[in-house]
């Protein structure tokens, strides 16, 4: 790869590693980009979803309790050079 990646390249192969290689038997329907971020060698991308660990509420008024499940966010490291995934952390971008 001569040219370096761009954000749209970097967030797509964000999503693949978080469906393909960290949830890959889990559905998370409500998967969304949370923030990027452009460091010297690699794309810093957060992507949040539901937790799918946690089963979904049962009764005729578990939407009304307020309590929603809890929101998972995952920093997917990018290689700007080669695309590859450098590694994967919890928690949202810190401010710097």
């Amino acid at each position: 790869m001569t040219e370096k990646l761009d954000l749209r390249s970097a967030v797509e192969h964000a999503y693949a590693a978080i469906q393909q290689d960290l949830y890959p038997d889990k559905e998370l329907p409500d998967l969304l980009l949370e923030e990027v971020m452009l460091r010297p060698n690699y794309w810093e991308v957060t992507l949040g979803f539901t937790d799918p660990h946690v089963p979904q509420s049962a009764g005729a008024l578990s939407g009304l309790t307020g309590q929603p499940k809890p929101r998972v966010y995952k920093r997917v490291l990018i290689d700007v050079n080669t695309a590859g995934v450098e590694g994967m952390l919890d928690g949202r971008i810190d401010e710097d």
